[in-house]
């Protein structure tokens, strides 16, 4: 029998796609500010833009400077720790901006850039490999947010210069006005407990051009007329399908009575049909996994639900494919309930 497994596992494992750092359902991310953003002051009073953080793919937080109103970005610096006073500073506790471990150097002219940092290297208490453990908890880690900033008229002239800080609280009593912001970090979760999450299964058949159940096509009739499948079976084959082609067919799971409206489309299926052979290559899409998957590729239509038996060939098989093939797929798939933003209501409820 054809195996294949898309991996989603039941443990909540770390994901390192584009958007938040998350588990499979534990969501880190910046939750002070507006929307993880502040106030880019400069000469203490002026707002001349934005100083975003937020927690991206890789573990990393992006720190964004923007400018607007024709202020302009000539260097930025930046510090990030958990610890507020770890900041590089002189004897009396002015920061040491030529020693912060981010430079921008020269960015005149810019209105926004961005500096990448490694959250491991700023914050212990949350493991970022097992973000389930710290399910609606927060802390903060600072950041000490400097930029050299200028403003330009409309014919191109610097009329003035200016140093800025992210709001947040003066950092030094006397000296210099930096300011050091205050960063909440939180993880939320979903609810799912990644030890025993909720696990949805349904049948899913690919798509194709001949219904299983369909009385109306005479090629899987008996001999009194019936549906050889039964009333009760929904689904689908493909055929007859001929050399030198790849055909693409969606999956399907929970669309009883053929109605794709009342299904989800969990996948796809891939068919090659060469001269003398037909290769099947199922993917399902990420949080869907098939526990158990049947193929059938045969010069005839199969005309037998039992997916145990019928359906029981190879991902790849040498076949007189001359006057065309028919394959169909059958899948049960599984979708661990609250992880996957798309798993059905068919699966779940």
């Amino acid at each position: 029998m054809a195996r294949w497994i898309a991996g989603i596992g039941t443990a909540a494992l770390l994901a390192l796609g584009a958007g938040p750092a998350q588990a499979d359902h534990a969501v880190l991310s910046v939750t002070s500010g507006v929307n993880g953003c502040y106030d880019l002051l400069a000469g203490q009073t002026i707002n001349v833009g934005d100083v975003c953080f937020e927690v991206i793919e890789e573990n990393q937080m992006a720190v964004t400077y923007t400018t607007y109103g024709g202020w302009e970005l000539t260097e930025a610096h930046l510090w990030v720790g958990e610890d507020q006073d770890g900041y590089p500073m002189s004897k009396k506790g002015n920061p040491k901006i030529g020693n912060f471990p981010y430079n921008s150097g020269n960015i005149t002219g810019t209105v926004t850039h961005s500096f990448y940092v490694p959250l491991g290297s700023v914050q212990n208490y949350f493991a970022m490999d097992d973000l389930d453990a710290h399910c609606d908890q927060a802390g903060t880690i600072y950041a000490m947010a400097h930029a050299s900033v200028q403003l330009v008229d409309g014919g191109g002239t610097v009329v003035q210069t200016e140093t800025g800080w992210s709001d947040g609280e003066g950092a030094v009593q006397k000296g210099s006005w930096a300011t050091r912001t205050a960063i909440t970090l939180s993880v939320t979760c979903d609810g799912v407990d990644p030890e025993d999450p909720d696990v949805g299964q349904e049948t899913a058949l690919m798509f194709g051009n001949i219904e299983l159940n369909d009385e109306t096509d005479a090629v899987c009739l008996l001999a009194d007329g019936s549906d050889a499948f039964g009333a009760n079976r929904w689904g689908w084959q493909a055929g007859p399908l001929y050399f030198e082609n790849t055909y693409v067919y969606p999956v399907y799971a929970a669309a009883g009575n053929n109605v794709l409206e009342n299904g989800t489309h969990v996948g796809n299926v891939t068919i090659v049909v060469s001269s003398g052979n037909v290769t099947v290559t199922p993917e399902l899409f990420e949080g869907f996994e098939a526990e158990e998957t049947h193929i059938y590729i045969g010069t005839e239509p199969v005309c037998s639900g039992a997916f145990g038996n019928a359906w029981n060939e190879d991902a790849s098989k040498n076949i007189d494919t001359s006057g065309g093939v028919y394959v169909g797929v059958h899948f049960s798939v599984k979708a661990v309930c609250g992880i996957n933003p798309d798993s059905p209501d068919n699966f779940c409820e």
